[in-house]
């Protein structure tokens, strides 16, 4: 009877270099990945704020045509810059029934402006047949700047300076 001793251990796994270049690889996908999750959060982002400036743009034509004029203070300035939520003059929309509440960045709450200057050829004056309002947005759309302006006058848009 003939008895073989093995000591030869055949290998069974993965060698410290092959482990090195799965996490290597999987680390480049996730990172790919992870920037274009937050380029997409960004544009929703926008376009929330877009939505906010459109819809505060409807109420205020709602009050404009009910009232034959914008919000503006008693002195005649309703000048909101960091964010509607303020109060003042923007709350009658509220209380009018115009929108169910003034919007909020997704953000945070002080990055939407509001004010009711026009531009006049003597400079800006304060009116309350006017109004500009503007958000800073995240993303940068087709090179333009990346804040949405909405007036009286010209809507939404987006542009390097609306006057």
């Amino acid at each position: 009877m003939r008895v073989e001793l093995s000591f030869i251990k055949e290998e069974k796994g993965f060698t410290l270099i092959e482990l090195l270049v799965v996490i290597a690889i999987i680390g480049v996908l996730s990172s790919v990945v992870m920037v274009s999750l937050n380029a997409g959060r960004a544009r929703a982002r926008d376009a929330k704020r877009q939505g906010d400036l459109n819809a505060m743009r409807t109420a205020l034509e709602l009050f404009h045509d009910s009232t034959g004029r914008y919000p503006s203070t008693p002195d005649g300035d309703c000048n909101y810059n960091k964010s509607f939520l303020l109060g003042g003059c923007l709350q009658v929309l509220v209380s009018g029934g115009f929108i169910s509440l003034l919007p909020s960045d997704p953000t945070s709450s002080e990055q939407y402006y509001y004010d009711n200057w026009c531009r006049e050829t003597s400079g800006y004056i304060l009116s309350n047949q006017s109004f500009r309002m503007w958000a800073n947005g995240e993303f940068n759309h087709n090179g333009l700047a990346q804040n949405w302006w909405s007036d009286y006058n010209i809507g939404y848009t987006t542009c390097l300076d609306p006057s």
